[in-house]
């Protein structure tokens, strides 16, 4: 899935409309009705701010989630198992994981 369709995709799930995406980033409405009309992404400066806007990750964003599984051999079993709930959870709780998370950076 291309990024641009990822975005209207969260759009969607979010009930937000392009007016509110742009009122939260910056980016013009016309820039981001074009990515969806040109099927274009947005430039590459312009993700953090969507992503916070959409409360979404970079790399939920940026990477196809048919990722090879096999990349994961490298993790402890409670790193797995943490992915696994994670995985499992709704995009409610996977918020609420993330914004406990960010409480430690």
């Amino acid at each position: 899935m291309e990024i641009y369709e990822k975005i209207f995709e969260r759009l969607k799930e979010l009930k937000m409309s392009q007016s509110d995406l742009s009122r939260q980033t910056g980016i013009p409405t016309s820039t981001i009705s074009d990515w969806k009309k040109k099927k274009m992404n947005p430039q590459s400066d312009k993700l953090v701010l969507i992503c916070k806007a959409l409360n979404y990750s970079l790399s939920d964003l940026l990477i196809d989630g048919t990722e090879d599984t096999d990349k994961n051999n490298d993790l402890s079993v409670d790193e797995k198992y943490l992915l696994e709930l994670f995985r499992k959870s709704n995009d409610s709780e996977k918020r609420k994981i993330i914004a406990y998370l960010h409480k430690f950076e």
